[in-house]
């Protein structure tokens, strides 16, 4: 479940992140990517309110590694929680 070897590399050095990476990291954890205008969509299928938001650079700012590791915290809570009822 997930490509916990980029999520550690990325929560490690949060610059110099670049668009393909958090693809590939949302893309691991099941999230579905959907286009938008300026930036790509990612909705998890399971847990719909969880909305990841990455803008169409090569590089991006650090609040976008930042959002996406604080987002996977939050899925890893809501499936752990799951996993106990």
């Amino acid at each position: 479940m997930g490509d916990k070897k980029l999520r550690s590399k990325l929560a490690r050095t949060t610059q110099g992140c670049r668009e393909r990476e958090l693809h590939r990291l949302y893309s691991s954890y099941g999230f579905e990517k959907k286009e938008g205008g300026r930036h790509t969509i990612f909705k998890h299928p399971s847990y719909p309110h969880l909305i990841g938001i990455v803008a169409r650079h090569r590089h991006l700012h650090r609040f976008y590694v930042t959002d996406a590791l604080k987002l996977l915290d939050l899925l890893d809570t809501l499936e752990g929680e799951e996993e106990q009822c």
